[in-house]
This record gives structure tokens, C-alpha cells and sequence, in this order.
């Protein structure tokens, strides 16, 4: 068998034999045309599942797209929420921030005013013990200027209480002197000392208390001196002194003195 080389044209020449090498025979050819029919069949069933897989994917996400989209649309929404939330956390924080930093700066303005306020203080305290200093020093020279002697003293009439009628009959104790005198006078407060004398009549020591009233001339009371511990022993008689400080301004109304006195 000849042909011609479609690539340099020289004629080629095949014999019978060899030709039936390279051609199949009619079994050949049968079979081979059966395995290339199975290809096709192979192929084409390939072909259906993967259009098959296509659609059958396809008609899922149809059907589940409401159901995507709700979930989607959720998920915006928890993201907006946190996202609100984030805001109002920020914004708290920096409310909070804003209010310490006024807290901060009210502190230092109270501590400042404070501070200015002691300073103040100890300024008056200073002030008014200069003032009481001065004080003192003046009531020390008049009381130097006006000091009395025994001569400019002023000696009050006492006298002791009416005793009950329990008193009067057992006579257990009773005022044998009270002696009252001016050892001081300026214009702040009149000294009034006093000197009271005391019996008991009993063989038991006898403890009292009682006042010395400062009375005018119509008996009414101008100031009082507080006694107490009043110990007389058993059978004997004592003798007790004090003093008495009144204002100036109604010191020279007293015109006598009661000496008031109980167990």
C-alpha cells in the first residue's frame, strides 16, 4: 500500500503485512468501539452527578438562604448592641473620670480653705491670748493700786443659822464664831475671807456641809460660798477659813453673812 507524506510529500509504499499490524480486524475494532462506548457512558453518568451536585447545591442554598440571612441579620445586630454597649462603657468611663477629676479639685479647694481657715484660727487664738494676757496684767495692777491693809478692811456681822428644833434640844453641834472680812477689792471682783468656828458637843466626830450666804441689808441673798468636809472631832471645837470671790458689781450690796450648816 502507498500514500503520500502529508509533511515532506514523498510517497511511502506499506506492505500487506505490515499494514495488518497497524490496522485492527473486525473483533479488534468491535471491542474497541465497546470500551469507548463504556467511556462515554462513564462520562456522561460524571457529567449528570456533578450537574446533579450542582443543582441539588444550588437548591440548598435557596432553601437556606432565608434562614443565612436571618442569622446574618442577628449577628449585625449582637455586633450593634456590643458596639452600643462599647459607647456607653466609654462614655461611663469618662463620666467617671470627668467626676474624679472634680472630686479631685473640690478636695484641694476644701483642703486650701481649711488650711486658711487654721491659719485664721491660730491667728484669733494668738490674738485673744494676748488680749487675756493683757487682761491679767491689768487686773494685777489694780489689784496692786487697790490692794486693802488692815485698816480699809471691812468687818460684816455674822450670825448662824436658827437651829431646828432637833438641834435645839440635842445641842450636838454648834456655830460658836463666823467672821467674815474684805481682803481684796479692785474693779473686776471683791476677796471675801472668812472665818467660821465650830463645837461639837458630842462624843462622836461629826462630819457636815452647808453655804455661807452674802446677804444685803434686808436679808436677801447676794452671793454664796459652798461648804464641805466639815469635820468637827468628838467633844471638841475647830476652827475652818475659806474665801469667797464676788463680782464688783454687786459686792458692795452684801452687808452681812449666814452660815447654813447640816449633817
Amino acid at each position: 500500500m502507498k500514500f503520500k507524506c502529508p509533511h515532506c510529500s514523498r510517497t511511502l509504499s506499506l506492505s500487506d503485512d505490515k499494514l495488518r499490524e497497524y490496522l485492527p480486524d473486525d473483533d479488534t475494532q468491535a471491542e474497541d468501539d465497546t470500551q469507548s462506548g463504556r467511556q462515554v457512558w462513564i462520562m456522561i453518568i460524571i457529567v449528570a452527578t456533578a450537574l446533579a451536585g450542582t443543582v441539588g447545591f444550588g437548591g440548598g442554598a435557596l432553601l437556606t438562604r432565608p434562614t443565612r440571612n436571618r442569622t446574618a441579620a442577628k449577628i449585625e445586630s449582637v455586633r450593634a448592641t456590643a458596639a452600643e454597649e462599647v459607647q456607653q462603657a466609654t462614655r461611663t468611663a469618662e463620666q467617671a473620670t470627668k467626676n474624679a477629676q472634680q472630686a479631685t479639685a473640690k478636695t484641694r479647694q476644701l483642703q486650701a480653705t481649711a488650711k486658711t481657715r487654721q491659719l485664721e484660727a491660730t491667728a484669733k487664738t494668738r490674738q485673744l491670748e494676748a488680749q487675756v494676757k493683757a487682761l491679767h496684767l491689768r487686773i494685777a495692777n489694780l489689784t496692786k493700786d487697790s490692794q486693802l491693809d488692815s485698816s480699809d478692811s471691812l468687818r460684816l456681822a455674822g450670825k448662824q443659822e436658827v437651829p431646828s428644833p432637833e438641834n435645839i434640844n440635842n445641842k450636838d453641834w454648834e456655830i460658836v464664831d463666823i467672821e467674815v472680812k474684805i481682803t481684796e477689792r479692785n474693779d473686776v471682783y471683791w476677796q471675801f475671807s472668812w472665818r467660821l468656828t465650830m463645837k461639837n458637843n458630842v462624843a462622836q466626830t461629826k462630819r457636815l456641809s452647808g453655804e455661807v450666804e452674802f446677804q444685803d441689808a434686808d436679808g436677801f441673798i447676794v452671793d454664796t460660798d459652798s461648804l464641805y468636809n466639815i469635820i468637827v472631832p468628838a467633844n471638841s471645837s475647830k476652827t475652818f477659813t475659806g474665801s469667797a470671790m464676788v463680782t464688783a458689781r454687786i459686792a458692795p450690796n452684801i452687808a452681812g453673812t449666814v452660815v447654813k450648816l447640816h449633817e
